[in-house]
């Protein structure tokens, strides 16, 4: 493979990344729950975008789930996690920038980080009433 259609192939490929990407956004844009939607969004391109030496001895790159998938299938059950471990460090890095900017946003804006708490179990329906 030229370097030409290697650098070619993956300009196609992230092409295709950002149209997905750009669908699933449309797709969930309307979900009452901004932050699950803009995560669900992160995830899917973390997880198209990341990765992954096709081989050790080749600086080429492939995207870490298909090197999953194929490490997988061809190999022992083991290999395909040196596909994996790349790809899930990728999605706990973007997980916890996701909830950061989360608490940002919310401290920003004066949102409650958290949902009060209820009591539903030991409560007295007369109590619930008063308050």
């Amino acid at each position: 493979m030229s370097t030409a259609s290697y650098l070619s192939a993956w300009a196609i490929y992230l092409l295709g990344c950002a149209g997905l990407s750009a669908a699933v956004w449309l797709a969930t844009k309307h979900w009452a729950r901004k932050d699950i939607s803009r995560l669900f969004v992160l995830i899917t391109v973390v997880v198209l975008v990341t990765p992954y030496t096709i081989d050790q001895s080749l600086s080429l790159l492939a995207p870490a789930w298909v090197m999953v998938i194929m490490e997988g299938i061809s190999g022992a059950g083991y290999t395909a996690w040196r596909a994996g471990t790349p790809l899930i460090m990728a999605l706990l890095g973007a997980l916890m920038c996701a909830m950061a900017y989360e608490l940002w946003r919310r401290k920003r804006a004066n949102e409650p980080v958290a949902m009060p708490t209820q009591d539903v179990i030991n409560t007295d329906s007369s109590e619930s009433t008063h308050n």
